[in-house]
């Protein structure tokens, strides 16, 4: 958590020295993806176990699951984002 504030701080000290607008674009996106995706999967990663709040990986499951339609339609688009 301390890195992901960190990362915001500096991030939000750049874009305010006059980077342009996408700048905040990428702060926004930089630290909704360290948030939601990178840093609760590594958790669960690193301590073989489940977080106590679901991953991006576990919510797509679920999601399988429940509403087929939607869950495939959630990791086709998770799957095409990953790609270069």
């Amino acid at each position: 958590m301390v890195m992901v504030l960190a990362a915001v701080a500096a991030a939000s000290i750049v874009t305010a020295s006059g980077a342009g607008t996408w700048a905040h674009a990428y702060v926004i996106y930089g630290v909704t993806a360290c948030t939601v995706i990178f840093i609760p999967n590594a958790l669960a990663f690193l301590f073989a176990s489940d977080v106590p709040f679901p991953t991006l990986t576990r919510t797509i499951a679920h999601l399988r699951v429940r509403v087929p339609v939607l869950g495939w339609l959630a990791a086709l688009i998770l799957g095409v984002i990953r790609r270069p």
